[in-house]
């Protein structure tokens, strides 16, 4: 059950709380990428069998290390400080890493794929919406549609404005109540062309650097030109909200029981092991009575399956009576 909430309020928290589009990714990564490499560098981009620009958040789904809360877009904060109560950044791992792989990629087309990669991180990190916590939604949905139509349209002096609410339960003198705000988000066009201008020179920096193993004073540690995003779950805690449980807590019961459970696996399969003969060793074995044998051996397993079914059943109760003794009730008499 557990699960299935941090299952439902990941989903809804990536359904509203989107960032920028993927419109605007690809803006932002062609634009700088044309700017520091050319032809060349887009003609990379065409081949590439994923879109980097896009790939962390919409493939990936990795919306979480996107954040960065170390700057509120909010001006003025009178109640409803807690929206700004965060201060740290998810996404600056990500875009460290990415720009590194960038920097130190033995070819034009690693390069870019790395740079466009780090462009998706560091382009979300600017957006006000990914810059806050507690977030319900906005009226009318997230900007991030708005804000693509208005790229594809090619208008100018554009603004995409949303009035987004944010919930939270605050502590008062003698418990806590939600308490719930209301915020304008403005979005120009000038908020996008600046996200592009740190990005191109970015990649001007980066496309000035020699390629990995190209000089006889560099010592290349890189073994492959590929840039499939790294695959370990990062320390740094995800962006959680009222609903949201961070992914990676469990209760010290569930653990216990994941410990017992791991044991009487190995046991059980250290049981079948040895009566198939211990795996690949070669045993001399008589030509005994199979019958007897098969009778010996479904009685073996079936008190085997016993006393692991008395052991899963106990360890249920206990952890039930720990339960309810955090929760301050007696625990239910058993016969356990």
């Amino acid at each position: 059950m557990k699960l299935a909430y941090a299952v439902l309020s990941l989903f809804i928290l990536s359904s509203i709380a989107s960032a920028w589009g993927p419109v605007a990714h690809d803006y932002f990564c062609r634009g700088a990428v044309h700017s520091a490499w050319g032809a060349e560098g887009l003609k990379c981009l065409d081949e590439s069998s994923i879109d980097p620009a896009t790939y962390p958040e919409f493939v990936l789904n990795d919306s979480v290390y996107h954040y960065d809360f170390a700057k509120c877009p909010i001006q003025h904060l009178r109640d409803n400080e807690w929206i700004c109560s965060r201060n740290d950044s998810p996404a600056k791992e990500r875009i460290s890493y990415w720009l590194s792989q960038s920097e130190n990629a033995i070819d034009l087309c690693s390069r870019v794929t790395s740079f466009c990669t780090a462009s998706s991180y560091f382009a979300d990190s600017k957006f006000p919406l990914y810059e806050v916590s507690y977030l319900d939604g906005c009226l009318g949905g997230p900007p991030a549609d708005d804000v693509d139509a208005k790229i594809q349209s090619g208008e100018s002096n554009w603004t995409v404005t949303k009035t987004c609410s944010f919930s939270y339960m605050k502590n008062f003198s003698g418990g806590s109540r939600k308490t719930s705000s209301h915020v304008a988000f403005i979005i120009r066009q000038e908020d996008v062309e600046a996200v592009l201008t740190e990005l191109t020179a970015k990649a001007a920096e980066i496309s000035g650097k020699d390629y990995a193993g190209t000089t006889s004073t560099t010592v290349s540690t890189q073994t492959t030109g590929t840039t499939t995003p790294p695959t370990t779950v990062s320390t740094i805690a995800p962006a959680t909200t009222d609903n949201e449980t961070t992914p990676g807590t469990t209760s010290s019961n569930d653990e216990d029981l994941r410990a017992i459970e791991n044991d009487i696996n190995e046991s059980v399969n250290g049981i079948v092991t040895m009566l198939e003969g211990g795996g690949n060793r070669t045993v001399e074995r008589p030509a005994p009575n199979n019958d007897a044998m098969l009778a010996f051996v479904v009685i073996f397993v079936s008190a085997c399956m016993t006393f692991v079914g008395y052991v899963v059943l106990h360890t249920m109760k206990v952890s039930e009576h720990k339960r309810m003794l955090e929760q301050g009730k007696p625990p239910e008499k058993t016969g356990v």
